[in-house]
């Protein structure tokens, strides 16, 4: 699954990508996704702005989402 936040909101009929957290999305419903049954096996590919180093980065955010309930 590619994984972006958006810097665009709901409805903008835009594909602008946002680092997690940082966009209109916000961390909480990658929290829920992180959490959901179907979610449990299914690799994500990061869709956002930069290089490694924001990427490992938005990778923190993303495990500490998952481990959270």
């Amino acid at each position: 699954m590619h994984a972006n936040d958006s810097m665009d909101v709901c409805g903008a009929l835009k594909d602008r990508h946002q680092s997690i957290g940082q966009g209109h999305i916000g961390t909480e419903p990658f929290r829920e996704l992180m959490h959901h049954p179907a979610m449990r096996d299914v690799p994500l590919i990061l869709e956002t702005p930069g290089a490694e180093p924001e990427h490992g980065a938005e990778v923190q955010i993303l495990r500490k989402l998952r481990a959270k309930k």
